[in-house]
């Protein structure tokens, strides 16, 4: 027998904030549950921002002050990693329960 999963996709059309970006990937991963789910997403951002891995001390990567008065957006993932710097590009977030996946 062969099982095919099926994986959610959403494409945002338009260009979000940092912090709206931050909180759908959030709410995508707080939706999980015990059913094997991945939902796949791609979006872009309204201007620039600088993304910081869940455990990096901010004040240690960037001049928060800087980015605040040049329009950058300062945002934190709920996922690990390092800085990254969004912007003119299209982005994905994988949100999955599934562990045979990946």
């Amino acid at each position: 027998m062969v099982f095919v999963k099926s994986w959610g996709l959403l494409i945002d059309s338009a260009p979000r904030s940092g912090p709206a970006n931050m909180a759908v990937d959030e709410y995508l991963f707080t939706c999980l549950d015990k059913e094997p789910r991945t939902t796949v997403r791609f979006y872009s951002w309204e201007r620039p921002t600088a993304s910081l891995g869940y455990s990096q001390v901010a004040a240690r990567v960037l001049d928060v002050a800087y980015c605040r008065q040049n329009g950058i957006d300062v945002v934190r993932r709920i996922t690990g990693g390092k800085l990254v710097l969004h912007w003119r590009e299209i982005t994905y977030s994988v949100a999955s329960s599934d562990t045979e996946t990946f």
